[in-house]
């Protein structure tokens, strides 16, 4: 989770959790870093309509890892 402080200073909040942490370290990463490089080529152009589809893409694996994750962990604790 990135939070913005007061300061506009952005920083990362991990909670080291085991399934979060397996989702991280799998396909995770592979697909945040995907995403930040095609999103870091709109500093200097334009993304075309297909980088802006495949950024989309990206983030929907990425919510749907780490929700599946959090829902683990969620019914871990029943």
């Amino acid at each position: 989770m990135n939070i913005e402080m007061k300061n506009g200073h952005v920083v990362e909040f991990r909670l080291h959790l085991k399934e979060m942490d397996i989702a991280s370290n799998g396909i995770g990463h592979k697909l945040y870093e995907e995403r930040r490089t095609l999103e870091a080529l709109s500093e200097s152009r334009i993304l075309t309509k297909q980088e802006k589809i495949k950024i989309r893409q990206l983030k929907k694996q990425e919510i749907e890892l780490y929700s599946n994750a959090w829902q683990k962990i969620i019914n871990n604790q029943k």
